[in-house]
C-alpha cells in the first residue's frame, strides 16, 4: 500500500512526527507544513503552496535536496485539498494528514467533496463527473484521529463524540453558504501551476451521501496511544518489528568493547593484534587508497566534505566516529550508509572467525576493530577505490592507524578526552600527530601555536611533506546560508555556515586537488552537496549541534551571533558526557543564551544538577537570565520549545552538546536509542 504523509502546519511537534513518520512514506507539506519537515529533519517529496509562510532559507534549503516546489499562485489557497488531491494523483492509497490548525483543517477536508481526483476539470456549475478517490483519509490534529471511511463501513455516531465534516467520495450533494471554487488550470494532473480559490463564510456545511454516513471521530487519552496507532497506518511499526534481526546484531558488535591496555609498550602491541586481524578477515584493504583524518574538532565535517568530493568521479567509502542515532552512519558508499541488511549479512559471515581469534588469542576483539573489518569488508565487495577514515579517538594508538593512507590531515587541535590523551595542547598534539607516517604527506588547519610546532617537527622527523593549509577573504554570504573563500586564487561556497566550516572546507579541497588530483569545479560541487550531521543544522528556529567542547561551542555562538534575528529570545537545551571540561562549556553557554535547560545526555550522562550547581558556582556570567533542570531530554527538549516560542516565531532554540543527547531527543527508534545507551 502507497502511504503519503501531508504534513499540514508549521506548529507540528517534532518529536511526534519522528515518532510516526517511515522512511517509505510519500510525504507532501501543505505550505508551512515545509518547515515542520525542517525541523524534525525530514526531506519531503513536494511542497505545495503559495509559500507564503515558508522562509526563504527552508525554500533554498529544501531546493538544493532536490525537493519539488509547486507554488500555487491564485488568490485564495487550499494548500491541504492540493497536497491531499497531489497525493490521489501520485497513488497513494491511504493518505495521513497531520494538521497544526485543527478547525481550518476540518473544514478543508469537508470541501473536498467538490473535486474528484482523476484529471477530470470542474464545469461551471461546480458540477462533477467521474471516479471518487476509492483509498483511506485520516486527519490528525491535537489528540484526535479523524478517519475516512469506506461507504460500505457504516460506522454510527457514538454518544458524546463528535461527528467529523471528511466526505465519503460518493457524495450527491452539498449545502453551504459562500463556498465557492474556481480552477483556473483544468489539469488535475497537476503541473506547475495550480489554482483552486476557496471562500468559506460562517454557517452550516452540510453533507449528504448515497450510502449514509460521513465518517467518525475518536479521541484519544493520551499520545503514546496514538502514535501507536499512527505508527501502525504509516508503516513504522512493521518496519521496526523487519529490523529486530538488525538490533541482535547490534547487541552483539556493542558487546564487543573490550579494553584498551594501559601501557604505550600494550597499546602498541594492540595494534599489531588490529593489522593481524584486518590482513586475517579482509587481506584486500591495502588495494583501497585511503585519506586519514585526526584532530580535536572538525574532523568529522573534513570527512564529510571529502566523502561529498571524492565521490563525484570515484566510488568513495567513509568511515567515521561516532554514528549520531543508527550504527550504519558510521560506515558509507558514496553519501549512503550500508544497509541493515549488509551489515546482518556481513557479521554473520565473521563472527565465527571473531570467536575463533578471541579464544585463541585471550583477547577481545574491539568494537572499533570491528567497524574496520566490516567496513573494508564492504568496501571491497562493492569496488571502493578511494576511503575516507576518520580516527576514533587519539591517532597514536587509535585502531585506524594501521592503515597506510595516501595522505593524512590533522585538523584543530584544543582540550577533550583529557583523561585519556593529555592535559595541555602539547600533549594533546602529539597523541593527533601519532597518525603521521614515514614519508606520507601531511595537511593541516593548525597554523600557529604548540600543535603547529609539534606537527612540523614530527613532519620533520619522518620526512613527511608538510602542508598548512588556511582559506582566505572568509566571508559569510547572504542570509547567514554559508561561507565563501579563496584558496590558490580558487574561489569556494559551502552552505554551511561558520568561518571555522572554511577551514575545514579548504583542507578538503587541498587534498582533493593535489592528492586526489580533481579539478576545481568537481570540488565546488562536491562541497556544495556536503551534508554535515549535526553540524550547526539551522532547521527553522531550531539550531541542532554536536558541540561537545569549549572550542566547538565558541564555534557554534560565534556563529549564531551574526546568523540569528537580534533581539529574538535564544533557550539552549544542553547536556555532556562525563569526564568533559563542564565548566569552560557551561561558561561559553551562559554568555550567549536568555535561558538554559541542563538536562542529562544518555550514556554516560552528567547529571544535570551537578550542571546547575557548576553553573551557579561561575563568575562574570553577564548574558543568562535562567537555568532550568529537566532530566528527560524529550521533556527538557519540549519545554525548550514552549519557553522560545519557535513555532510562533517568538525566538530560537539551540540544542547542544553530546551526540547521545541527540540520540535522545531526535531518534525515533526506541530499539537503536536503546543500544545506543548501552541498554
Amino acid at each position: 500500500m502507497k502511504i503519503a504523509l501531508i504534513l499540514g502546519g508549521a506548529g507540528i511537534d517534532p518529536i511526534f512526527l519522528l515518532s510516526v513518520y517511515s522512511p517509505s512514506n510519500l510525504v507532501i507539506c501543505a505550505d508551512s507544513g515545509a518547515e515542520a519537515a525542517l525541523e524534525a529533519g525530514i526531506i519531503p517529496d513536494i511542497i505545495i503552496g503559495d509559500m507564503d509562510s515558508v522562509s526563504p532559507r527552508t525554500l533554498k534549503y529544501f531546493r538544493r535536496k532536490g525537493v519539488r516546489i509547486i507554488t500555487d499562485p491564485s488568490e485564495d489557497y487550499l494548500d491541504i485539498e492540493l497536497s491531499i488531491l497531489k497525493a490521489i494523483d501520485m497513488g497513494a492509497e491511504r493518505i495521513i494528514v497531520l494538521g497544526a490548525w485543527g478547525n481550518r483543517t476540518d473544514l478543508s477536508l469537508a470541501s473536498l467533496g467538490l473535486l474528484c481526483p482523476e484529471n477530470i476539470p470542474l464545469t461551471s456549475t461546480g458540477e462533477k463527473v467521474g471516479i471518487g478517490f476509492q483509498g483511506e483519509i485520516y486527519l490528525v490534529t491535537e489528540q484526535s484521529i479523524v478517519q475516512r471511511v469506506r461507504p460500505e463501513n457504516r460506522i454510527k455516531d457514538r454518544p458524546g463524540r463528535c461527528v467529523s465534516l471528511i466526505p465519503l467520495p460518493y457524495a450527491h450533494g452539498i449545502i453551504t453558504q459562500g463556498l465557492r471554487y474556481e480552477l483556473r488550470n483544468s489539469n488535475l494532473s497537476f503541473g506547475e501551476t495550480m489554482s483552486v480559490s476557496n471562500y468559506l463564510e460562517q454557517g452550516e456545511v452540510k453533507v449528504e451521501y448515497d450510502k449514509g454516513n460521513l465518517a467518525m471521530i475518536r479521541y484519544f487519552d493520551n499520545i503514546p496511544e496514538l502514535e501507536e496507532e499512527l505508527r501502525q497506518l504509516t508503516g513504522k511499526s512493521k518496519e521496526s518489528d523487519e529490523d529486530g534481526k538488525y538490533l541482535e546484531v547490534l547487541r552483539e558488535v556493542f558487546h564487543h568493547g573490550g579494553k584498551v591496555p594501559s601501557t604505550p609498550e600494550g597499546k602498541e602491541e594492540r595494534l599489531s593484534f588490529t593489522r593481524n586481524l584486518l590482513d586475517s578477515l579482509c587481506p584486500s584493504h591495502d588495494r583501497i587508497r585511503i585519506i586519514h583524518i585526526a584532530g580535536t574538532t572538525g574532523k568529522g565535517s573534513v570527512a564529510h566534505y571529502l566523502h561529498s568530493i571524492l565521490s563525484r568521479r570515484f566510488r568513495t567509502g567513509l568511515v567515521i566516529s561516532p554514528h549520531i542515532h543508527d550504527f550504519n552512519e558510521r560506515i558509507q558508499i558514496n553519501g549512503g550508509p550500508i544497509p541493515h541488511s549488509e551489515v546482518v549479512r556481513l557479521w554473520n559471515g565473521i563472527k565465527e572467525d571473531i570467536s575463533g581469534m578471541e579464544e585463541s588469542t585471550k583477547e577481545t576483539v574491539l568494537f572499533q576493530e570491528i567497524i574496520l573489518v566490516l567496513a573494508f569488508e564492504y568496501f571491497r565487495e562493492n569496488g571502493v577505490e578511494w576511503a575516507v577514515v576518520e580516527t576514533g579517538l587519539g591517532g597514536r594508538f587509535d585502531q585506524t592507524r594501521v592503515l597506510s593512507p595516501a595522505a593524512t590531515i590533522i585538523t584543530r587541535i584544543g582540550l577533550d578526552h583529557t583523561h585519556i590523551l593529555g592535559h595541555t595542547t602539547k600533549e594533546i598534539a602529539q597523541e593527533k600527530a601519532g597518525v603521521i607516517r614515514q614519508g606520507i604527506p601531511v595537511y593541516t588547519s593548525e597554523i600557529r601555536g604548540e600543535g603547529f610546532d609539534v606537527i612540523k617537527r614530527r613532519c620533520d622527523e619522518l620526512s613527511s611533506p608538510f602542508h598548512a593549509i588556511s582559506p582566505e577573504n572568509v566571508r559569510s554570504l547572504k542570509d547567514c546560508e554559508g561561507i565563501g573563500f579563496t584558496r590558490d586564487h580558487s574561489l569556494f561556497n559551502i552552505p554551511h555556515p561558520g568561518r571555522h566550516q572554511a577551514g575545514n572546507a579548504a583542507l578538503a579541497a587541498a587534498v582533493s586537488k593535489e592528492i586526489v588530483g580533481l579539478d576545481e569545479k568537481e570540488i565546488q560541487k562536491g562541497l556544495e552537496s556536503a551534508e554535515l550531521p549535526g553540524r550547526i543544522e539551522i532547521r527553522g528556529r531550531l539550531i541542532v549541534d554536536t558541540a561537545h567542547n569549549p572550542m566547538e561551542l565558541g564555534a557554534l555562538f560565534s556563529t549564531l551571533e551574526k546568523c540569528l534575528q537580534k533581539g529574538k529570545r535564544c533557550v539552549v537545551v544542553c547536556g555532556f558526557s562525563d569526564n568533559k571540561d563542564h565548566r569552560g562549556m557551561l561558561k561559553e553557554i551562559l554568555n550567549f543564551a536568555d535561558f538554559v535547560i541542563l538536562t542529562r545526555a544518555g550514556y554516560r550522562g552528567t547529571e544535570p544538577g551537578r550542571l546547575k550547581e557548576l553553573a551557579l558556582d561561575l563568575p562574570e556570567i553577564k548574558k543568562v537570565k535562567g537555568i532550568l533542570v529537566e532530566d528527560e531530554p524529550i521533556k527538557a527538549f519540549r519545554v525548550g520549545r514552549a519557553i522560545s516560542g519557535i513555532s510562533k516565531g517568538k525566538g530560537y532554540l539551540i540544542v547542544t552538546g553530546s551526540t547521545f543527547l541527540m540520540d535522545e531527543i531526535f531518534n525515533p527508534d526506541e530499539g537503536l536509542r536503546r543500544i545506543n545507551s548501552g541498554e
